[in-house]
C-alpha cells in the first residue's frame, strides 16, 4: 500500500512539472500557455594579436535561442557563436561554435538536448568583394518526454552573416 502511495505521488509530480514546461503545440487548440522563445544577441570585439596589421581587427558574433514555458522561466537555449576577423572589407578565418543545454526545470519536465542535426556555410560576396561576407546556419535538436512518451520538441536554427566591415545580422527559427 505505501509503495503504490509514493508510485501516485511520483506520478503526479511528473504529470505536474511536465504540464508546467508543456509548449503550445502540446495544447488543444485554443489553448495559450504562454509559451515563448526569446532572442539575447550580442557582439564582443576582441584584441588584435601582436603580429596583425593595424588595420585587422577581431570580433564575436552571438545569437541566443531560449525556450521559455508559460510562467517565463527557462526550460533550453540554443546558441552560436561566430568569431571572425575583419580589415573593413574582407572577412577573415570565421569559426562557427554552437551550444545548447537544458536548465534544471527543463530536465524536470522531461526536455533533453539531442546535439546539431543540421550545418551549413559559406562565403558570400559583399562590398565587391567575393569573400566580404560569410553565413553559417547551425539547427539544434530538443525532445521533451515523460515515462516515455515524447510529448514535444524544439528544432531551433540560426544564421549569422558576417560581413567585411565587422557588422553582423541574423535569421532564426524554430
Amino acid at each position: 500500500m505505501k509503495k503504490r502511495l509514493i508510485l501516485a505521488a511520483v506520478l503526479i509530480c511528473c504529470t505536474v512539472l511536465g504540464a508546467a514546461a508543456l509548449p503550445s503545440n502540446a495544447l488543444a487548440d485554443g489553448q495559450d500557455p504562454g509559451v515563448t522563445v526569446t532572442v539575447e544577441r550580442s557582439t564582443t570585439p576582441q584584441p588584435s594579436s601582436a603580429s596583425a596589421p593595424a588595420t585587422m581587427h577581431s570580433t564575436v558574433a552571438q545569437e541566443v535561442l531560449i525556450l521559455r514555458d508559460g510562467f517565463g522561466l527557462e526550460l533550453a537555449r540554443f546558441g552560436m557563436t561566430v568569431s571572425f576577423s575583419y580589415d573593413g572589407s574582407i572577412v577573415y578565418s570565421p569559426t562557427t561554435t554552437p551550444y545548447g543545454n537544458v536548465s534544471s526545470l527543463g530536465s524536470a519536465g522531461g526536455w533533453q538536448y539531442y546535439g546539431v542535426i543540421g550545418s551549413s556555410g559559406n562565403w558570400e560576396a559583399w562590398g565587391g568583394h567575393w569573400n566580404g561576407g560569410h553565413w553559417s546556419y547551425r539547427q539544434g535538436k530538443f525532445i521533451a518526454s515523460q515515462l516515455g512518451f515524447q510529448y514535444d520538441s524544439w528544432y531551433p536554427w540560426i544564421r549569422i552573416h558576417v560581413r567585411g566591415n565587422g557588422t553582423w545580422w541574423d535569421e532564426y527559427g524554430g
